[in-house]
Formats: C-alpha cells, sequence, structure tokens
C-alpha cells in the first residue's frame, strides 16, 4: 500500500494494491482523483511510463494535463475529459448539444461556451486529439 500525502501531512489518496509510486498515481488518476497539494518533493515522475494505464474505457498512457482554477477541475486524458464529475471520451464532449451540457449543472453551459475552444486546443496540442 501506498499513500499520497498533502504538504500538511493528510493522506490523499491510499492505493491499497500499489507497490511503487507510479501505481499509486496510476490508481488515482484512474479513480478520478485529484492530486493537487499532493507533497511529492523528491519524486521523479517524469519521464514515468504510464502506457497501458487503463480504466476500461478511458486511455491514459500520457501524463494526464490538469487544469485548476477554473469553476471546475479539468483533467485530460489521452482519449477523454473530466469536468468536475463528468468524465467522457473528447469527442463525445465534441458533440454534446447545449441542451446536453446544461443537464449536467448549473452554469455548465455559462462554463462550457468559455472554455470548450480552449480546452481542445489543449488536447490537440498536447498531441492527444486530433479532429
Amino acid at each position: 500500500m501506498i499513500e499520497i500525502k498533502q504538504i500538511n501531512g493528510a493522506v490523499l489518496y491510499r492505493a491499497e494494491e500499489a507497490k511503487t509510486i507510479k501505481q499509486a498515481v496510476m490508481a488515482a488518476i484512474v479513480d478520478g482523483r485529484t492530486l493537487r497539494y499532493a507533497d511529492l518533493q523528491g519524486t521523479d515522475l517524469q519521464g514515468t511510463d504510464l502506457q497501458g494505464a487503463k480504466d476500461g474505457k478511458y486511455s491514459i498512457e500520457l501524463i494526464p494535463l490538469q487544469v485548476d482554477g477554473l469553476r471546475w477541475h479539468v483533467m485530460i486524458l489521452d482519449d477523454a475529459m473530466r469536468i468536475g464529475c463528468e468524465i467522457h471520451l473528447l469527442k463525445d464532449w465534441d458533440g454534446f448539444d447545449d441542451d446536453r451540457i446544461e443537464q449536467m449543472d448549473t452554469n455548465a453551459l455559462e462554463f462550457w461556451q468559455v472554455w470548450k475552444e480552449p480546452l481542445f486546443a489543449m488536447a490537440k496540442a498536447s498531441g492527444r486529439w486530433s479532429i
């Protein structure tokens, strides 16, 4: 078992089956946890091979992009994006109409109208998705 702790020492995530930090990070990502404020000081994750980490439906071969400071936390995986508690394939996000987005949460449509293009631009620029 590996624990990922916050800077203040509080346990942020406990990976029961993990034997390495890599496995703990992968498990946290698959579980949809953000590692914001995680104390990874001294841990070199650069070049960590996350190839093959799968959430069944969502592939995690590239280190996920995380965007903080918006109304909802955003995480962009290889072919999917999580915004708040909603996770969908990028192609599905692209195909959602205004009614579908509006059903997700209060102010979701307003958020999506502002951030859709910048979020897709980040996904494309990092080689995760192309139309």
